[in-house]
Formats: structure tokens, sequence, C-alpha cells
């Protein structure tokens, strides 16, 4: 075999030129274009994929809070089948209420261990653990061990800058609630009193910005129940004429919440009203959502009746109630 022949094995990249010399091919690798292209085709699947990836992430949160309020909603009914048929408080003051909130009447402070940071007095790390010590001074803790349960993953007042709220749920005043002089609404106290189960709430998600002391530490809070102003002339049977939201709802699922009923099935549930969706994101630590927004029945019109149908509480004065 001839050398040049041994070169041609040797160097399988090489090629003879029209002059009978052996010359190398160079490989360079990219050229500009050729990255463009790439980059192009990298920069269309990512517009594909995320969001596809964001949808599937907000599936996943939803899934994970109906499974919360689907074990509050059992821990519920297993507390009043344990106690004559006598329904947990919706308050966050007492321990027969379903929680107790750290800025409560009945809140037993306890030693805030080593690794929880009390400084600043407001933090994240500590409302969680505030508000789990509460969750587990109610009378719901025996019921639903666990109190995560409390907190949706996808309530934004924990990830924003200022705000530290733990507690995603509240519990429907109408249901072993309070009754306020601005709005006399009595409540149930049994859950046999309740006749619609399809369609009555227990749990909802609420919104409320609003901070609070306990001891000498601030925490964001869900305050007490959720509450609808209900008077004694704002009747089922009007179609609900006058009424406005008081407490405000919530739409950490991008444009609606969920809820937990009587009968146990939960549902997540999307707002139809723009004015609505305003009023669920407002962070105003000042007030309540419902304060100077628009939270009228005209500007409300499909989302506040669809409250107020599902909210319950019986008959007084005038009100033929609502269960």
């Amino acid at each position: 075999m001839s050398i040049a022949h041994k070169r041609l094995i040797i160097w399988p990249s090489s090629r003879r030129t029209n002059s009978g010399r052996i010359s190398r091919v160079k490989n360079d690798g990219f050229t500009l274009i050729e990255l463009l292209v790439v980059i192009a085709i990298i920069a269309i699947l990512a517009a594909i994929l995320l969001p596809v990836l964001a949808a599937a992430r907000q599936k996943a949160l939803i899934v994970e809070c109906l499974d919360n309020q689907k074990q509050l909603g059992t821990g519920w009914k297993l507390y009043a089948d344990e106690n004559n048929g006598y329904i947990v408080g919706s308050g966050c003051n007492a321990k027969t209420d379903w929680r107790i909130s750290p800025a409560g009447s009945g809140f037993v402070m306890p030693t805030i261990p080593s690794q929880i940071s009390t400084s600043p007095s407001q933090n994240q790390a500590l409302n969680q653990y505030l508000d789990q010590e509460g969750f587990m001074q109610g009378g719901l803790y025996p019921y639903c061990k666990n109190p995560n349960v409390m907190h949706c993953a996808a309530d934004r007042r924990s990830f924003v800058a200022g705000y530290t709220a733990f507690d995603s749920y509240s519990l429907a005043n109408g249901l072993n609630g309070s009754s306020s002089a601005s709005y006399p609404q009595s409540s149930f106290v049994k859950d046999t009193s309740v006749h619609h189960t399809s369609s009555i709430y227990i749990f909802l998600e609420e919104n409320d910005p609003r901070s609070q002391s306990a001891g000498s530490y601030t925490v964001n809070e869900n305050i007490n129940s959720w509450t609808l102003p209900i008077t004694g002339t704002t009747y089922p049977a009007d179609n609900w004429a006058g009424l406005t939201w008081w407490d405000g709802p919530a739409a950490y699922h991008i444009t609606g919440e969920t809820f937990i009923f009587v009968d146990g099935h939960a549902e997540m549930h999307k707002w139809l009203d723009s004015a609505t969706i305003t009023l669920a994101n407002d962070m105003n630590t000042s007030s309540k959502p419902s304060d100077g927004l628009a939270t009228t029945l005209a500007k409300c019109p499909r989302d506040l009746r669809y409250a107020a149908n599902g909210y319950c509480f019986p008959a007084f004065g005038t009100n033929p109630g609502n269960n």
C-alpha cells in the first residue's frame, strides 16, 4: 500500500485536490445563521410550552385546594356528628370555633421555637406558625389533624412583599356565627337545620389583606367569619335586590375560588363580573377589600347572587331566611 493510501486511511476527512495534493477539510462549528435558527426554535418551543406548563400548575393547585376543602368539610361534619348535631363555630376566638386566630381573645400564645425568627415581628414563617397553633387550639383540629389544610398554595398573600397571611379559608357566618348591630342576621347552630345541602357552602376562600396584633407580633388574617350584609329586607325571593359585598371574595386561582358544600362536594367557581375580580385581588392592608371598591349588585350581578344563593341563614325579622 502506498504512503498516499495510508494517509487517506489515517485522515478520512481529507480530500485530493485537482493538483493531486491532499488537503484537510476544516470543521469550524455552527455558523451565526445556524445558531440564530436554533435560538429561534428554542424560543418558539418555550412560547408553546410555558403556557401549557402554567396551566398544568394551576390545575394542580386547584386539585390541592379542593382536597383541603374536602378535609375541612369532613372535619366540620364529624364535629357535628359527635356533638349532637351542633356545628363548630365560624368565628375565630373560642375553643368551640373551627380555629382561633392569633389575634383572637381565646388564643394562647405558645413559646416560639428558636428556629422561627421573631424579627421583624411580622414575617411569613412566624405568621404560619401562629396560624397553625391557632388551628390546633380550635374545635376542628381533633377531626382534621393537619393544620396545613387551612392554607391554599395559590394564596398570593404569602408571596407578595409585606404580606404574611397563611389562613386561606373562612367559614360562612350563617353557620354558627355572630350577629352584629349593622347586620343582625341570626345563624344556624345545628347541621340538621340546613335543608339544601348541595347548594349551601360551609367554607370558602377569602382575601383579607388586613393585619392584626397578636401579642407583640403582627399577623395578616381573614378576620373572623365570612359575612354577607343580609338585612331584614334583603330577600332571596326578590333576587337579592340591594345586596352588596361585605367581606371580600378571593381569586387565588386566577379568576375564581373554591367552595365546600354541606353535602360534601367541593367545587371551583369562576367569577364572571370584572368588578368582582378587582375586589378579589385588592391588597390594601388598611381596609377590607370591599371598602371603597365597586361592591354593589349592579356592578357584580352574577357573582354576588351566586355567593348569596349559597349563603345560609335562618329567618329573622321579615326575612324568610335561606336554608
